[in-house]
């Protein structure tokens, strides 16, 4: 990160014990919670040439799903809204043999992949489900 400016408000909780998210059954049976709301957030990083910006969004973690509500902002000309849940978050970045499910509403009048996932580097599978 090269700079960041902006508002961020913070509460969260976690029960458990962290010494022991090593094994698979305390991971899946760990309690957390909390939520962060960001607002006017600037964000530039180091050997890109865009500015991230988030106007508003709040981001909870409720057991082990992440929720993003609300969420609205740009990477570099891609104007972005959002609201979802990664469901099995906290598994899945722990564990090797866990998957995430995401349930999400994207929404973007001109969606560049590039400047949202910072890079042209990266290789990117997404599969898309209707239900």
């Amino acid at each position: 990160i090269e700079s960041i400016k902006g508002f961020a408000f913070a509460d969260a909780s976690f029960r458990g014990k962290v010494k022991t998210l090593q094994n698979k059954e305390s991971i899946l049976q760990a309690e957390s919670e909390g939520s962060v709301k960001l607002s006017n957030i600037e964000l530039k990083l180091k050997n890109t040439p865009d500015v991230y910006e988030i106007n508003q969004g709040l981001f909870k973690l409720q057991g082990n799903n992440f929720i993003a509500e609300n969420f609205s902002g740009t990477a570099g000309d891609t104007k972005i809204e959002l609201n979802g849940t990664l469901q099995n978050f906290l598994p899945y970045l722990l564990l090797s043999d866990q998957h995430l499910h995401i349930i999400a509403s994207l929404q973007s009048p001109n969606l560049d992949l590039e400047k949202v996932f910072f890079t042209t580097n990266m290789q990117l599978s997404i599969l898309i489900t209707r239900s």
